[in-house]
């Protein structure tokens, strides 16, 4: 039971919820009804559901707050209707109030208005917005479904859809990932950045992620050896690494040192991911990799990033949870 109005629109979308309320509730008879100011009214309502053979009859009123018509009229409307209809029981369920569902509806209305001003305040509608636009810059067709999450969370990440096609794969190289990534395994990170890029997303495996560029004893090893932080550091962590994932995104000579090591055979990585950037080595290290004999995910040329080698690593820490 409304309101009810004079106003024929206000009437329209009264019957329209009710509609959907019947489709919601195929188990009920639903019938529609108005306190006042617009037909069919309570009691003829009442009488036609005792007409029709009910013997049981809910009444729900849709009011938002409780008011003086939840308060006084509907309960003596409810006390005529049983008077009137003795055989008939009824019962009331509650008006609207502060439900959740409420503030639910009231939350989307919010995000629409927003929308209209040109704001967006819903977090999954941005981001699925956002991979729209790179699946018609960039589209999809050239890639697995998996590759395709990885381009796309490093166009998404950046904003240059450029790089996306700068992305180039071993054939195994996201089964790999994904395995190494369920299985627990360990992750090497070349810097900070990479590894605070990364952040918490791989610790729901159980996978802990190293970096040691910055460690007192790391850099005391490279001043000694007249070698770079970044040499030093993955030579230490990746002796004698079976699996896992080493994600390079800042230091061509670190990615060298790496695939000296898998050449060595001291070190056999489940996946490395190799993104270093910049004009000398960057290419070269990458090019090498592409050599190396493991499964790899890596940007041609010189450009690429501690950004785009932390994407590449949660667009398959994504794909994993997605699996799991």
């Amino acid at each position: 039971m409304g309101h009810g109005s004079r106003n024929q629109a206000a009437h329209f979308e009264f019957e329209a919820l009710a509609d959907r309320v019947r489709r919601l509730r195929p188990d009920c008879r639903i019938f529609s009804a108005y306190l006042q100011l617009h037909a069919p009214e309570w009691l003829p309502t009442v009488a036609e559901v005792y007409a029709a053979g009910f013997r049981h009859l809910i009444m729900i009123p849709v009011f938002l707050f409780a008011g003086n018509h939840i308060q006084q009229d509907i309960p003596e409307l409810l006390k005529e209707a049983r008077a009137k209809f003795p055989e008939l029981t009824i019962e009331t369920g509650e008006h609207l109030g502060p439900n959740r569902l409420i503030a639910a509806a009231l939350s989307d209305r919010i995000d629409a208005a927003l929308r209209r001003a040109g704001y967006h305040a819903n977090p999954r509608e941005i981001t699925a917005e956002s991979f729209e636009h790179i699946e018609t810059l960039l589209g999809s067709a050239h890639y697995s479904p998996a590759e395709w999450a990885v381009i796309r969370r490093v166009v998404h990440t950046t904003a240059d859809p450029e790089i996306g096609r700068l992305v180039e794969f071993h054939p195994a190289a996201t089964t790999a990932g994904i395995e190494a990534l369920r299985a627990g395994a360990p992750i090497i990170a070349d810097v900070r950045m990479v590894q605070a890029g990364i952040g918490r997303k791989a610790e729901r495996f159980g996978c802990a992620v190293e970096c040691s560029i910055d460690d007192p004893e790391i850099s005391a090893a490279a001043e000694a050896s007249g070698r770079t932080r970044a040499i030093t550091a993955i030579r230490s962590l990746c002796q004698g690494l079976e699996r896992g994932i080493v994600v390079i995104g800042n230091a061509p000579t670190a990615l060298f040192e790496l695939c000296a090591m898998i050449g060595e055979g001291v070190c056999r990585p489940s996946l490395v991911i190799g993104t270093p950037v910049g004009f000398v080595g960057a290419a070269e290290s990458k090019q090498l990799l592409s050599q190396s004999g493991v499964p790899y995910i890596r940007t041609v040329g010189p450009r690429g990033g501690s950004t785009v080698a932390a994407a590449i690593l949660n667009a398959l820490c994504a794909l994993a949870e997605e699996q799991r």
